[in-house]
């Protein structure tokens, strides 16, 4: 018994040590999954960091006609953002390129888009290259983002034929061969080390690494010479820079074995050399290339944001943070409820599921959101899907521009388009379309309305004789007395030079006559309080309005004027 308990006691022991090895197994493939899914994850960002950078944006409608364009759309084109409203697309085509393009764009349907190059004509007549990416809205306009690429041309072009070149190189000759002597010197070369550092073959017989690389880069290759030299152990693809006889620079990368004679002692070295200076500038390039993105992200007054496809926000820069007023830690994991009220986190959902459903991006989206400090303000974003190496969607990334000073300076025109500057009441087009609104809802509820109408009489004699400063005097003080005969829900407006006019809501024909002495009341008043050197008076119309008869706002206004009418040429008359 105790030999099978002790056999039940081991087996349990390996057991409990095959599961801690099973589990510290899975831990690092887990590690490594979380790693690759990382690597694949950032590289995807990258990608389409580069792929949806924006430069020009304008939209045309359907006869190439501009209506928006952005500054740098302007600056490509040379012109002002007023001149460039003047023209049309066929204005940007050259006088020798037929837009062939353009029946391709308007015969886009909405939603769809199409990718293409082509020349762009500046106003100042030359010519760029620009890549485009065009949509169809759902007005029927054609929206489009532009980038200039004339530059990349040039340089595709160039390294077009760089490469040709050294294609037709490596494909007639092997990579570069050398030997050296245990001092360094060259005891033999081949063309291709001869090409690579420019001098003959002749010149390098007998040069030292001194001649064709810095001091600094001499020493570092000798210590790894030293090394081959002591343990014989080979240097493998060792990458150094080298001088060339015209004080030019590049790179070599080289793997070395030793030279041995026929009693195994070193009397040498032997290499194979490759030019890598392009292969080196090529990820310098790209290491500049995401250096610079970097720093645009973080520079740039645009805030810009990631989040995962639960809108979680993953990546901030530092605009953004301004733009909600958190700092980045505070920032990082938080969803749009905690910056939204409930409609505009609807339309923020909404927003990003129509991305995560069709993948096209959207773009200068205006949300009004909350800051951490409670105040309210707009932004402008623009979102597009983050995916993956495998093309599935991850997440969202998106560019945020604060425009809460345009919304204010927005609704501030809307007022002054809507209001009488001198008196204050609402202007004539401010009277229609709220009295409109009003009308409307007596269709639907069959309420009773009142409009009246008041036109000051003799404003023209007051002008001639007391000046126009005191006929504006005479206006407001008329403005004053109506806003005090009719209540805050009634609906007072001049709409014209000297009329005036009050949709009174939720009354009846009874009460016109109670209205029109209430006026004229007030009016009385005035007049015997004031020493203005005339009295006022006011020719006053009603017109009701009868849910069981209803007619147009047009055919109200027109009753009320003329029993208003009326009563001024009854005045006259009486005179």
């Amino acid at each position: 018994m105790s030999d099978q308990a002790e056999n039940v006691r081991k087996l349990l022991a390996e057991n409990a040590l095959l599961q801690k090895k099973i589990a510290e197994l899975e831990e690092l493939a887990a590690l490594h999954r979380r790693a690759e899914g990382e690597i694949r994850k950032r590289d995807a960002q990258y990608q389409q960091l580069v792929a949806h950078a924006p430069d020009g944006i304008f939209t045309i409608d359907g006869e190439g006609r501009f209506l928006f364009v952005n500054a740098a759309f302007c600056r490509m084109l040379g012109v002002g953002p007023d001149e460039c409203l003047k023209l049309n697309i066929l204005d940007t085509y050259p006088d020798t390129s037929m837009p062939d393009g353009l029946k391709r764009l308007a015969d886009l349907q909405c939603g769809e888009a199409l990718r293409f190059e082509r020349p762009l004509r500046r106003q100042n007549g030359s010519i760029i290259i620009v890549s485009a990416n065009a949509w169809k809205d759902p007005d029927g306009n054609l929206r489009a983002i532009v980038r200039d690429i004339t530059e990349r041309k040039r340089m595709e072009e160039a390294l077009r034929r760089s490469e040709e070149k050294y294609r037709n190189i490596l494909e007639n000759i092997d990579d570069g061969y050398y030997e050296i002597d245990l001092a360094g010197n060259f005891t033999l070369v081949n063309d291709e080390i001869s090409r690579h550092l420019l001098y003959t073959r002749e010149e390098l017989i007998g040069m030292n690494g001194r001649r064709y690389m810095d001091e600094e880069t001499f020493q570092a290759l000798t210590r790894h010479y030293l090394e081959l030299y002591r343990t014989g152990k080979r240097i493998q693809k060792y990458a150094f820079e080298i001088i060339r006889k015209d004080g030019t620079r590049g790179f070599s990368e080289i793997s070395v074995a030793l030279i041995r004679d026929d009693r195994g002692n070193p009397i040498g070295f032997r290499g194979i050399s490759r030019d890598v200076t392009e292969r080196r500038q090529m990820e310098e390039r790209i290491r500049q290339s995401e250096e610079r993105y970097r720093t645009i992200i973080e520079q740039i007054e645009d805030g810009y944001f990631e989040t995962d496809l639960r809108g979680h926000l993953t990546f901030v820069n530092e605009a953004e943070c301004r733009n909600l007023g958190y700092s980045r830690e505070e920032i990082i994991g938080m969803n749009h409820h905690q910056y939204a009220d409930e409609k505009n986190a609807a339309l923020l959902f909404n927003l990003f599921y129509g991305v995560y459903k069709t993948g096209i991006p959207v773009r200068a989206q205006a949300i009004e959101l909350i800051k951490k400090d409670g105040a309210r303000h707009f932004d402008e974003i623009s979102v597009a899907l983050i995916r993956n190496t495998k093309g599935e969607p991850t997440g969202f990334r998106g560019i945020a521009r604060d425009i809460t000073e345009r919304k204010q300076l927005e609704e501030k025109l809307r007022v002054i388009s809507i209001t009488d500057e001198l008196t204050g009441l609402y202007n004539r087009r401010g009277f229609i379309a709220f009295s409109e609104q009003h009308r409307k809802i007596a269709v639907r509820t069959r309420q009773a309305m009142l409009l009246f109408f008041a036109d000051l009489d003799k404003l023209k004699e007051i002008n001639d004789t007391f000046g126009h400063q005191e006929g504006d005097r005479a206006l407001v003080e008329v403005a004053e007395i109506l806003k005090s005969a009719f209540r805050e829900s009634d609906v007072i407006g001049r709409i014209g030079g000297d009329e005036f006019a009050v949709l009174v809501t939720n009354a009846t024909a009874a009460a016109g006559g109670l209205l029109s002495a209430r006026v004229q009341e007030i009016l009385d008043r005035r007049n015997q309080g004031q020493s203005r050197g005339y009295p006022l008076g006011l020719s006053k119309g009603v017109a009701p309005y009868d849910p069981d008869h209803p007619c147009s706002l047009d055919e109200l206004m027109s009753r009320a004027d003329e029993r208003m009418y009326r009563q001024k040429t009854n005045k006259l008359s009486d005179r």
